[in-house]
């Protein structure tokens, strides 16, 4: 025999114990939510003492017409924000991913920090096939005709004389490795 099965009587015997005063305890609370409600001149079971929910509840096909208007009120302000921050440099973007086959081009344009005069940039993020990172002779004159492509590239898409910089974002994602990656900027216009 296992010696926990002469302690088995004594294991019942506590259980039993705790349950008895769980059980010792709720009578307590409802005694004394009893007691509370007779002095305070309410029963508790009376119909006129329930709070009137019918004005605080929402029926299901409210909010199920809620769910939809929010829905097509985000969708509307997606739309908005394309319309207004990209489509203007969506001709740019195509044109450049038709030059540089597998860069995944993406271009931005504006100012931050108006208030402050700062300069307006033309911002262009692209995959390069070659290390952007490397200081060699060969990388700086790939770097400097690629930006030259940009650049005569964006003047056929975009009115330039508006942007003071332009910034160009070359990344190479190189296989199980950090992201390697280099800024290249041109000054366009003096602020």
């Amino acid at each position: 025999m296992s010696p926990e099965y002469g302690r088995m009587p004594e294991l019942v015997s506590k259980s039993i114990g705790s349950w008895n005063r769980i059980r010792s305890s709720v009578r307590e609370t409802l005694r004394t939510a009893v007691i509370r409600s007779q002095v305070f001149g309410r029963n508790m079971s009376d119909e006129s003492t329930k709070p009137d929910l019918r004005f605080s509840t929402l029926s299901g096909r409210a909010v199920v017409i809620g769910m939809f208007a929010f829905a097509i009120l985000l969708t509307l302000a997606l739309r908005w924000y394309w319309n207004k921050h990209i489509e203007p440099f969506m001709p740019l973007q195509l044109a450049l991913a038709e030059r540089f086959a597998d860069s995944s081009p993406r271009v931005e344009g504006g100012q931050r920090k108006m208030h402050m005069n700062t300069p307006r940039v033309l911002r262009v993020t692209m995959r390069v096939a070659w290390d952007p990172t490397d200081e060699s002779d060969e990388t700086a004159e790939r770097v400097a005709g690629d930006l030259d492509v940009i650049l005569e590239t964006a003047a056929q898409h975009l009115d330039l004389s508006i942007y003071h910089v332009l910034e160009c974002h070359f990344f190479q994602p190189a296989p199980e490795q950090s992201l390697r990656h280099a800024t290249f900027t041109r000054t366009l216009n003096d602020p």
